[in-house]
């Protein structure tokens, strides 16, 4: 947008989605957290303040992927795995250092809805995965407004 206002061009903005963030309650775990499992920058952004909040200490923290890596790392975490390229669940699951396995406890911060292949399948490994959604995607606007001349 920036390159094409700078070149003269009129341009017309609109947002796909809206990132809401929520007051997620405090997770139910029955024990230590083994993995903390970051799904994206903006789980990073709106769940770190979180993770403060409740006292939540996991063992090592993964993130799906270079980018969500990168915030995790801008906000003070220590990332311990994640895929070097592109990034999501495949991904993650395939990175050999990911390694959580059967009776660990695996919490996901996320945003509300989307995919759960990643819950499945740590969940069809025997692993206890809870949950902690931290944001959601809204629609940003109904119309594009558009100035006339």
């Amino acid at each position: 947008m920036a390159a094409l206002n700078a070149a003269g061009a009129s341009v017309l903005h609109r947002p796909a989605l809206r990132i809401q963030p929520l007051n997620p309650p405090a997770p139910v775990l029955s024990g230590p957290i083994h993995w903390l499992v970051l799904t994206s920058p903006n789980a990073v952004i709106h769940g770190s303040r979180w993770l403060d909040h409740y006292a939540l200490t996991p063992q090592r923290i993964a993130a799906v992927g270079p980018g969500t890596a990168l915030a995790a790392e801008q906000r003070g975490l220590v990332v311990d795995v994640a895929p070097s390229v592109r990034g999501g669940a495949d991904d993650l699951l395939a990175v050999p250092d990911f390694s959580p396995t059967a009776g660990e406890r695996v919490l996901i911060v996320r945003g509300r809805g989307g995919r759960r292949q990643l819950q499945t399948a740590l969940s069809e490994r025997g692993i206890m995965v809870v949950e902690m959604a931290v944001y959601e995607r809204l629609a940003a606007a109904e119309k594009l407004d558009i100035p006339r001349p």
